[in-house]
């Protein structure tokens, strides 16, 4: 993803509308059951909200296998336990998407800490807190070409966090989030935007 150059960010005033078709992001959302898939994605929440809570190593740990629920892949190698409270103290200092990418660029993390993946690290940062941290895996990867060699590169996921920064800002992702969920109010714009980019290149099977 050279700068996260694509088309998706090329105005600040995007027309997430003729970006994102709705009705075609609507079918795709139905092939997956949606309604099944956003309880499935609310239970896992107000899980990691709970455990993010009562905070401490175990629970940190168990959130991270949790996310791992939201994957085909196992957590094999759980993190140590300064490592994981570390993670999290991390995460509790990024107040925006944008935060994400710059501290992401700067160095702050050298390399992926959940599973030593990119994937599995958004994961779990992403349901411990969903306004910030966006998910990134092979499917959001695929609207830009990128071979798992390429994904799973650090830089690859602070730009993709730049591209979901500058489409969550806009004007227009309210009516985004009620094209695509049901229960609009509780989703983050940083999530809505992943979700549509997943939808946008979902095959359905």
């Amino acid at each position: 993803m050279p700068d996260a150059a694509t088309r998706l960010i090329s105005c600040e005033n995007l027309d997430l509308s003729r970006e994102f078709d709705g009705e075609a992001l609507g079918t795709k959302a139905k092939n997956l059951n949606i309604n099944d898939y956003e309880q499935s994605y609310d239970n896992m929440l107000k899980g990691a909200a709970l455990l993010r809570k009562h905070g401490g190593a175990a629970n940190l740990t168990s959130l991270s296998m949790m996310a791992y629920g939201w994957m085909p892949t196992i957590l094999k190698t759980p993190l140590p336990n300064a490592g994981i409270e570390w993670l999290a103290d991390w995460a509790d200092s990024m107040t925006r998407v944008d935060d994400v990418a710059d501290s992401l660029s700067k160095g702050d993390i050298s390399l992926p800490l959940v599973n030593n993946s990119w994937v599995g690290t958004s994961k779990f940062l992403h349901f411990y807190s969903p306004e910030t941290f966006p998910i990134w895996d092979s499917v959001v990867a695929s609207n830009w070409k990128l071979t798992r060699y390429r994904y799973e590169k650090k830089q690859a996921y602070a730009d993709y966090c730049r591209v979901i920064g500058k489409l969550s800002a806009n004007s227009q992702i309210k009516n985004l989030k009620h094209t695509l969920f049901s229960r609009p109010e509780l989703t983050s714009d940083v999530r809505a935007v992943e979700f549509a980019l997943f939808l946008l290149a979902y095959k359905s099977k």
